[in-house]
C-alpha cells in the first residue's frame, strides 16, 4: 500500500496583500493571474501582529471581507505556508463565497 496521498484541493481565504491577483500569481509561481472570489469569514475580527494583520476569533457577529482560492497542489499550499512564515497556522474556518459556505478548511 503507498503512503503517497493524493491532494484535495481546498478553498483558502485571503485577506491583505493576497488578495492582489499579481501577489498571489507571484507567490505560487502561476504563469497567469487568477481571478479571485469575493469571500467572507464570520466570528473573526483583524488584528496586529506587530505591523502584519491577523485573522484572531471575534465576536458572533463579526466578519473579515478578502477574497477565495481553490488551491490545487500541496506544493501550491507549501508556497503559500513558506510565505507567510509560521506565526500564520492554516486553520478550520467557514469561508463564504456569493452567500454559499464552500468550506470549513483554510485562512491565511
Amino acid at each position: 500500500m503507498s503512503s503517497h496521498h493524493a491532494y484535495i484541493s481546498k478553498p483558502f481565504f485571503f485577506y491583505g496583500t493576497l488578495t492582489d491577483p499579481l501577489r498571489l500569481q507571484d507567490v505560487l509561481q502561476l504563469p497567469t493571474p487568477r481571478v479571485l472570489k469575493p469571500a467572507r469569514v464570520t466570528s473573526l475580527k483583524i488584528m496586529l501582529w506587530g505591523q502584519y494583520p491577523a485573522l484572531v476569533n471575534g465576536p458572533h457577529n463579526s466578519y473579515v471581507d478578502g477574497v477565495a482560492y481553490l488551491v490545487e497542489t500541496k506544493e501550491q499550499q507549501d508556497m503559500l505556508e513558506y510565505c507567510n512564515t509560521d506565526i500564520y497556522n492554516p486553520e478550520g474556518v467557514l469561508i463564504t463565497v456569493e452567500e454559499e459556505v464552500v468550506a470549513r478548511r483554510t485562512s491565511i
